[in-house]
């Protein structure tokens, strides 16, 4: 890094002496994608820039803005320290001020860093397998994975990567951690994305030397900026610590905690105790069925009783198939509860518990009321759910209106935000080049954000089929995280 550089001030001596000189990020143009899945970008040429004004300071924030000559595409680049867990946070903001398109890019890395002489013996880099879902024991899921840099086949890569169907943790979780121990010197970096979409991230190596070459980001293809547009990507977090592996991975577990996790009612909530009656009862309920498991529950201690899939029309009686309502909101399964949901609510919290309420908002079956007033609000390829488009500020707008509402009214203390569809297939559809990603992204942190914001008491639980959709992003904007669909498994 350049003297001064804001990662050089929290990261420690061990670390700080080998990372070499550069910006930190990484721009590239031209190259070529190699599958239809994931952008394998190869031969790309890192775009050239000048620094355009000098460092400026705000506490431990700090900015500095780049140009590329060629283009007039400026990148402000802005650091937040958190010297308390010598960590950094960086967020690229790329804005194309000249008069014509920019140049395709071929990877906008927020994360890249060359380590000197790190790939020796006691190098190791850690990952860990996202929520797969399988019916097998033991499961894939979470997997911990530890990989010895020295002895990584040849000089491949290592790489990790979001899933096929573009859920953020359906393959890894984007998160990797290198550690260095040797006889002089231990210490290490842990890298992570706080992104919801297709990502990677990658330790690659040279064969002249012995260094290795820290990089990742969202995958693009092809992404170009039109005259004036601007475009904020993934922010990146750098976690620095001394010491081994263990001591660098409870280093990033805590950062994770204290620096990541929300507070709910302003503070940090202790796992609470929580009941939920998809597994084993499905959609098969009424409201006189519900308060009979309401009753169990209370006896129990239960502090939560949730309400999952099932009780908007379109999915009973009898059916199996939740999904076929979704998108049915507003519209309370009226043979289920007859009533509204008031009743069930109230008796909950009669019953000394905390009502919630699921909701998988962000796709929706063709036949739904949503999908027939607001068509234009989804992208449609054809198959029986169409995507919401969360780009759409009306969108977010309703989302935000629709969720508040249930709030206000039941008084709901917990929100399952599930999110039951793979979006890849859409997105890549709808623009290949990876754009319509930030922006799906961008709106979806916006809508949780106001409604925590808004609704300080209602925790949220994200949930993506079980854990595909796990990351800092969602870390940032949930209490909990389901990690598993096979609850009722007992294995």
């Amino acid at each position: 890094m350049k003297v001064g550089h804001p990662l050089s001030e929290i990261a420690p001596q061990v670390i700080s002496n080998i990372i070499e000189d550069g910006l930190g990020f990484q721009l590239e143009v031209g190259g070529k994608s190699a599958s239809t899945f994931g952008v394998n970008v190869v031969d790309g040429t890192p775009l050239k820039l000048s620094v355009i004004s000098e460092p400026e300071r705000d506490g431990d924030r700090v900015a500095c803005s780049f140009r590329h000559e060629g283009s007039k595409l400026e990148v402000t680049a802005r650091w937040d320290l958190n010297r308390q867990h010598q960590a950094a946070v960086l967020q690229l903001t790329l804005t194309n001020r000249g008069s014509k398109r920019s140049p395709e890019f071929s990877a906008l890395n927020p994360i890249s860093i060359s380590l000197k002489g790190a790939r020796e013996k006691g190098t190791k880099l850690r990952s860990i397998g996202g929520g797969h879902k399988v019916c097998y024991y033991p499961p894939d899921a979470f997997r911990d994975r530890v990989v010895s840099v020295a002895e990584h086949g040849g000089f491949a890569p290592f790489r990790i990567e979001a899933g096929r169907d573009g859920r953020s943790s359906s393959k890894d979780l984007p998160m990797l951690l290198l550690a260095i121990h040797d006889a002089t010197r231990s210490g290490g970096i842990f890298l992570a994305l706080e992104w919801s979409a297709t990502w990677f991230l990658e330790a690659g190596f040279d064969c002249t030397n012995t260094d290795v070459h820290l990089r990742g980001g969202p995958e693009i293809c092809g992404l170009v900026l039109e005259p004036g547009e601007k475009i904020s990507l993934p922010q990146a977090h750098f976690v620095f610590f001394e010491g081994n592996l263990s001591t660098g991975t409870n280093r990033a577990r805590r950062y994770i905690y204290e620096a990541i996790c929300p507070d709910l009612d302003d503070q940090r909530p202790l796992p609470p105790v929580s009941y939920d009656h998809w597994w084993g009862i499905g959609c098969h309920f009424d409201e006189s069925f519900m308060k009979q498991q309401v009753d169990r529950a209370s006896e129990i201690g239960v502090e939560y009783f949730v309400l999952d899939a099932g009780w908007y029309k379109g999915c009973g009686p009898g059916s199996d198939d939740c999904f076929l309502g979704v998108g049915n909101w507003q519209s309370v399964d009226d043979h289920k509860f007859p009533n509204g949901l008031e009743p069930l609510a109230e008796y909950v919290r009669s019953s000394g518990m905390l009502f919630g309420l699921w909701f998988d908002v962000e796709h929706a079956h063709r036949t739904s009321d949503l999908v027939k007033q607001h068509p234009d609000w989804f992208w449609d390829i054809g198959a029986d759910f169409l995507h919401q488009n969360l780009a759409l500020k009306e969108v977010q707008d309703y989302l935000i209106e629709l969720v508040g509402d249930y709030i206000k009214r039941l008084d709901l203390r917990w929100g399952r935000w599930d999110y039951n569809i793979a979006p890849r297939p859409f997105w890549d559809r709808i623009d290949p080049t990876g754009k319509i990603q930030i922006s799906y992204v961008k709106g979806l942190y916006r809508v949780l954000d106001t409604l925590m914001r808004e609704h300080k008491r209602w925790l949220v639980e994200c949930c993506a089929s079980g854990g595909k959709r796990i990351d800092l992003g969602t870390l940032r904007r949930a209490h909990l995280l389901w990690s598993s669909d096979h609850t009722e498994d007992p294995n």
